[in-house]
């Protein structure tokens, strides 16, 4: 791919075909026939997020009007808290009570939405560092989770089914390891999508166009877009740059912010002009090689 640039742009256009899919919880999802229609015409696919709790008769009468409308059904499976190397058993406890669930047919992916366990985000800086060094993994706790996570994705390959793993970035192995992430290399996943919001969580402010644009551009083939539920303002652009890129799926947090703010035709990419940045390129590559340096000093005391 040629990029058609300049000292201050970056010429964007679309360059691929996107797959939408909407993350959302089974109580929101659309019931309209010509909402639904709509969709079904734009291929667009979903993302219900289940737990425990909604995999059963409830969950499914929520879902139902989108198998009858033939728009493709996905599940990322909840439990009390994201995916990480403590709950690993979990998932597959979980797995084979949506398998009796009357939905479960009709499913296309399984995804599970791996992330730093709540335990440590919610604690202040202070006890974080402190809970995090004194937690390091061990070997045999990393081995353990590790395969039973490949357990999961073995029986949602046997039952014909695609598995997915939802994880943030940064993809730092030590980093990860550290806040007790999934090992995501070593995991059979069939899907990977990255989190590259806009706004992080607690704050207001978006990164900057270019900070997006680096960002994806080093971030594989599927990109998870959010935080939609406050206005996601610069959604148009994104998808563009995504096109651009030639990524081949976007996702969306969540169908409910969207289609409160937003409209299906906001998901076509347009042409325009990414301004550059020197400042915020600095700052993005600063970023990324601090990371890099640190997972690299990490390793030395393993």
């Amino acid at each position: 791919m040629v990029s058609k640039h300049n000292d201050r742009y970056i010429s964007i256009r679309p360059n691929s075909k996107l797959k939408f899919f909407f993350w959302s919880d089974p109580f929101r999802l659309p019931r309209n026939d010509e909402i639904l229609s709509k969709l079904e015409e734009k291929e667009i696919q979903f993302v219900v997020a289940l737990g425990k709790h909604t995999m059963n008769n409830k969950g499914y009468n929520r879902i139902q009007p989108l198998i009858e409308k033939s728009i493709g059904v996905n599940i990322c499976i909840l439990d009390k808290d994201f995916a990480h190397l403590d709950n690993s058993y979990r998932f597959i406890e979980l797995y084979q009570i949506l398998r009796k669930s009357k939905s479960f047919k009709y499913l296309k992916e399984i995804y599970i939405d791996a992330e730093i366990s709540n335990k440590i985000r919610n604690l202040p800086i202070q006890k974080k560092l402190t809970y995090v060094f004194d937690r390091y993994p061990k070997e045999k706790e990393i081995k353990k989770a590790i395969g039973n996570y490949n357990h999961l994705a073995d029986l949602i390959h046997k039952d014909g089914k695609k598995f997915g793993i939802i994880r943030s970035i940064p993809s730092i192995f030590e980093f990860e390891k550290l806040t007790r992430n999934v090992p995501y290399e070593e995991i059979k996943s069939d899907i990977t999508v990255f989190m590259t919001y806009r706004i992080p969580q607690g704050r207001e402010k978006e990164f900057s166009d270019i900070w997006f644009y680096r960002v994806a551009k080093k971030e594989g083939d599927n990109i998870f877009l959010g935080d939609i539920k406050d206005g996601y303002r610069s959604l148009k652009k994104d998808i563009s740059i995504c096109s651009y890129l030639k990524k081949k799926r976007v996702y969306i947090y969540d169908y409910y912010g969207f289609q409160k703010f937003c409209k299906l035709g906001d998901l076509e990419p347009y042409k325009y002009k990414l301004k550059q940045n020197s400042w915020e390129s600095l700052k993005h590559i600063s970023k990324f090689s601090s990371m890099e340096i640190i997972d690299k000093i990490l390793r030395l005391f393993k």
